[in-house]
């Protein structure tokens, strides 16, 4: 069996260089090179690599799901954003540098119609309300597993809502709120 390999692309804006990590699947992945298999290229915006890493095993373990970004930045997604064909974003809340909210933003102006799903430890109802309200196609959070999340990335990226159960009682809660 042959190792997953790891492949740099360097993107730069505005005369910054960033790597965009992305890795081609392992030989267990094959299937996902037939062309009958609707392949979802889908970048993961966390600042936290260990997140980062986690996340892009539980995706990489999908056939029908090709993780071409990995980033830490709301800066490196922007640049992710011109660069890749995307049908997925998975998202954390809180960037360094911003909010999965500035990435969102930042797909609405480029014109970008992939699904976006934010994953976060926040399951704030008022945010959640916010997200959507703003165009977003779910909302985890991080108490779900990894094989749950490849899942519902997958889903959106079909163009099905993605919320989890903290997340859809987090929407009911800021609706139902006077």
């Amino acid at each position: 069996m042959s190792r997953p390999v790891s492949v740099s692309t360097v993107v730069s804006v505005d005369t910054l260089p960033m790597t965009l990590e992305t890795r081609e699947q392992d030989g267990s992945q094959m299937d996902a090179l037939d062309p009958s298999v609707d392949i979802a290229r889908v970048m993961i915006v966390d600042d936290h690599a260990l997140i980062r890493d986690s996340l892009q095993s539980w995706l990489d373990r999908r056939p029908d799901i090709q993780v071409v970004a990995s980033v830490a930045t709301v800066r490196e997604a922007v640049a992710a954003l011109a660069y890749w064909d995307l049908q997925g974003v998975l998202v954390d809340h809180a960037l360094s540098d911003g909010s999965g909210m500035d990435v969102l933003r930042a797909m609405a102006a480029v014109g970008c119609g992939a699904s976006f799903v934010v994953l976060t430890g926040n399951a704030d109802p008022v945010l959640i309300q916010e997200y959507v309200a703003a165009g977003a196609s779910g909302f985890l959070t991080k108490g779900i597993s990894g094989k749950r999340i490849a899942d519902y990335v997958r889903d959106s990226a079909d163009g099905l809502r993605a919320f989890d159960e903290a997340a859809t009682e987090g929407l009911v809660a800021a609706v139902s709120m006077p």
